[in-house]
């Protein structure tokens, strides 16, 4: 925490210790996460008579580790803590306002797959902002609106929504945000096909992370400029790049998943399929880990079909298993359809001799419902 004596603190409110180590919290979340955990520790236990604003800070602590299912049930703790509060008092605003915590619920949910929720999220937010007016609450709204589009796949929304980050960010001088901006506009660029614009914008954005000290937005930048390499054919020089980015985020264990599950796409396309196939199931394993339903059927898909490639269909079943699993609920019917194609896929391969008559049943009805 800042340099101040016990009496200082003691003659602090609760409330105003709270606000305080909330405050170092959002400055420490990105670079020190370590230092952010400790201060929503103590704010846990100052927090008794605010366990609302004690659950914010924590949610915040943890985002950025990254544990978005914890961070999210801290910020729905807050929610139902306010609205307690709310009732208690009979007010229909009580300070602080925790209510802001659905931008940041937006970032939650959409990491977690749950697209449709975080959309409700998102127009909670922009209702709550019409009410309270903060450009810097609205600059965050951008960003995390701009990551879900482009996760749903609307590409030139993304570019938008970017495009409005970096100019508010600009305007309010706030340099990490417009790293993010920058660096999400690279994003939309590459899926849009607009090769050049990308490398601009990822340069720009990296540039602007490191001037800010931004360490984990600098290595997220590296990842896209990963991803730009592989779709422009240089993959060797992709995977020493997501090498660098390995070591930028040593302190966000977290993010090693996300960098495996690229390692692995690369390492298949350069037909190093052991690689790639270790790869994508440490991808799976460490999604799971965080409780990351999507990423971890996709991760698990990609290990099936690799060991598809190797025509080893009694491997890719249990993993097809696991995919189709962490898919229920989610919603999404195309990456249902994946799934059942690979399972086709791997039905059409021809069964080892002496393979058991349950599997050739098992292969038969895969291949039927994908027709």
């Amino acid at each position: 925490m800042r340099e101040c004596t016990y009496e200082d603190v003691c003659q602090l409110a609760p409330l105003d210790i709270l606000t305080a180590l909330h405050a170092e919290i959002v400055a420490d979340m990105r670079n020190d996460l370590a230092r952010a955990g400790r201060a929503a520790a103590l704010a846990h236990e100052v927090a008794r008579m605010h366990p609302d604003s004690a659950h914010w800070s924590m949610g915040s602590a943890v985002l950025f580790v990254p544990r978005y299912a914890e961070s999210l049930a801290h910020y729905d703790q807050a929610l139902a803590w306010y609205a307690r509060a709310q009732e208690q008092t009979g007010r229909a605003e009580i300070s602080p306002d925790v209510r802001v915590v659905e931008v940041v619920r937006v970032f939650c949910l959409n990491e977690l797959g749950r697209y449709q929720e975080a959309l409700a999220a998102a127009t909670r937010a922009e209702a709550w902002l019409r009410d309270h007016p903060t450009p810097r609450v609205r600059l965050t709204l951008l960003i995390n609106r701009s990551l879900l589009a482009g996760h749903m796949g609307d590409y030139p929304a993304m570019l938008t929504l970017a495009d409005e980050t970096i100019a508010l960010a600009a305007d309010l001088d706030s340099r990490a945000q417009y790293a993010m901006g920058w660096i999400n506009r690279g994003y939309a660029c590459i899926w849009l096909g607009r090769f050049d614009e990308a490398e601009a914008a990822i340069a720009t954005g990296q540039q602007a992370a490191a001037t800010a000290e931004e360490g984990l937005t600098f290595a997220r930048a590296q990842i896209n400029r990963a991803w730009l390499l592989r779709c422009t054919g240089r993959l060797f020089a992709a995977l020493t790049l997501l090498k660098e980015a390995e070591r930028g985020m040593a302190q966000a264990e977290g993010e090693r998943a996300t960098i495996a599950l690229e390692q692995a796409g690369l390492y298949a396309q350069l037909r190093q399929l052991r690689e790639a196939q270790a790869a994508a199931e440490r991808a799976a394993d460490l999604f799971d880990a965080q409780s990351m339903p999507l990423y971890s059927a996709s991760a698990y898909l990609q290990a099936a079909r690799l060991m598809i490639e190797q025509q080893r269909p009694s491997e890719a079943e249990p993993l097809l298993g696991k995919a189709r699993q962490r898919a229920v609920g989610l919603g999404l019917v195309p990456l249902e359809a994946e799934i059942v194609t690979a399972a086709a896929r791997a039905a059409a391969l021809p069964p080892k001799p002496g393979a058991p008559q349950p599997r050739r049943k098992a292969a038969r009805a895969a291949l039927a419902a994908a027709l």
